[in-house]
């Protein structure tokens, strides 16, 4: 009985020395391209399963609104947007246990976004029908 017992316990030390701890990426960036956005965003590594994203983008937005009973005011406009995003991925130790793909942070996450739009600060605003 002595043996069996030091011999699984042999065991399960073994196979837990050997048991990688999975994390999150150290560092991530890249850009976005969209119909009528484009980003450039840069996420780093916080804590095992943390991370915080940021983001720069630029939007393509057109807008229409009455001025007064005869007048209407219309005109594209480029607004500057930036987020900053803290991500907690709860599901990547899960995705490794199943032998899934976790390269670039492939994983579910719970995330609390937070977005600034300068829409008075634009890159670009044209005003039609003044």
């Amino acid at each position: 009985m002595k043996k069996l017992l030091v011999g699984l316990t042999l065991f399960f030390m073994g196979s837990c020395a050997n048991a990688r701890e999975v994390t999150v990426v150290k560092e991530m960036y890249g850009v976005e391209l969209g119909i009528v956005k484009a980003d450039v965003f840069y996420e780093f590594k916080l804590d095992r399963k943390l991370a915080l994203r940021t983001e720069l983008g630029v939007d393509y937005t057109t807008y229409s609104y009455d001025r007064a009973p005869d007048t209407s005011v219309s005109g594209k406009l480029i607004p500057l947007s930036l987020v900053v995003e803290p991500r907690f991925y709860y599901g990547i130790d899960r995705r490794n246990r199943l032998g899934r793909n976790i390269e670039n942070n492939s994983s579910n996450y719970f995330s609390l976004k937070t977005d600034f739009s300068a829409n008075r600060n634009s890159i670009y605003k044209t005003d039609d029908g003044i």
